[in-house]
């Protein structure tokens, strides 16, 4: 009898020690559920947070994307400006130099006329000398045909 009093004390511990290994399971399981639901938690959260940030990002690359359109914009818009003002330019340095040529014939042609009228002034200046040296010529014989009284 003595076995079957330890016997069943034996059966007793191992009955006891399996109800703690199955409160200790089930406290285990507790543990890493309730552990993997906060690590869950945190991972949603986390990913909440990625997806938000990629969310701002990606807004930010929008605004980005817009900024580099209006700035192509203005830089097409400032070409084009420049590109007139360089038609603009080149058209007045055309005029200019027309300009140039026209003054230079328009002195030319004063030039020619200037000549043209001194050499008509110096013909007249001998034309002029001759007859007043005619003149002189005639007033000599006049005098030296006057009586001398």
């Amino acid at each position: 009898m003595l076995k079957g009093i330890s016997d069943t004390n034996t059966e007793e511990q191992i009955l006891r020690s399996i109800d703690v290994l199955k409160d200790l399971v089930l406290s285990s399981r507790t543990d890493a559920n309730q552990r993997f639901d906060r690590v869950e938690s945190e991972f949603g959260e986390f990913r909440t947070e990625v997806n938000q940030r990629f969310e701002h990002v990606e807004s930010d690359i929008g605004e980005i994307r817009n900024d580099i359109k209006e700035v192509r914009n203005e830089i097409q818009v400032v070409r084009t400006d420049v590109n007139q003002r360089f038609e603009h330019v080149e058209s007045d340095i055309g005029e200019i130099r027309n300009d140039i040529k026209e003054v230079r014939n328009e002195i030319q042609v004063v030039r020619t006329d200037v000549i043209q009228r001194f050499e008509h002034v110096e013909s007249e200046i001998g034309e002029i000398k001759e007859s007043v040296n005619g003149i002189q010529d005639s007033i000599e014989q006049i005098l030296l045909r006057l009586p001398l009284d």
